[in-house]
């Protein structure tokens, strides 16, 4: 049987880390769109210049759907944490409960030795 540990703090941790390198990727992405918008079909043409406009349409595509994917992760992260967490407290939870309805466990009664 396979056993995993999940730390559910690092869940969160990770979703924000992730979320985080997004912001940065489309602020990155955008720098380059706006310098290549720039230059592409305005002070360069010709051949060249269409080449590089397909090549530049396809690396966008491909970033976006790595960014969606990564976007898809980190979403999954938060819902696992706060799946966790939600277990988590149930256990809790039920963990009190047991020790104030299962009385002393020293006497084995349903009251305290006196």
């Amino acid at each position: 049987m396979s056993q995993f540990r999940v730390s559910t703090p690092s869940l969160g941790y990770s979703a924000a880390s992730i979320t985080a390198a997004l912001a940065e990727f489309d602020a990155h992405v955008s720098q380059v769109t706006a310098a290549v918008n720039g230059v592409v079909g305005n002070s360069w043409e010709g051949e060249a210049s269409e080449a590089f406009s397909g090549g530049w349409t396809s690396w966008l595509q491909s970033a976006g759907m790595t960014r969606a994917a990564l976007a898809d992760i980190a979403t999954r992260l938060h819902t696992a944490e706060s799946s966790y967490e939600i277990v988590e407290s149930q256990l809790n939870a039920q963990s009190r409960t047991s020790s104030i309805a299962g009385g002393d466990i020293r006497t084995g009664s349903g009251r305290s030795a006196s």
